[in-house]
């Protein structure tokens, strides 16, 4: 997922990230015909 993307998304969420540092995040992905379930983390280091 591009930095961009990633920022559009929180925005979308209301969710506001404002200071520098390291952040880990999860992402979800989920497949309804076969019930499973994609996870991953990741972290992500922000510099303003």
């Amino acid at each position: 997922m591009k930095g961009f993307d990633f920022f559009k998304l929180l925005n979308s969420l209301n969710i506001k990230v404002t200071t520098s540092g390291i952040y880990i995040y999860r992402m979800v992905a989920g497949d309804k015909a076969t019930g499973k379930n994609f996870t991953s983390i990741k972290k992500m280091i922000l510099l303003k």
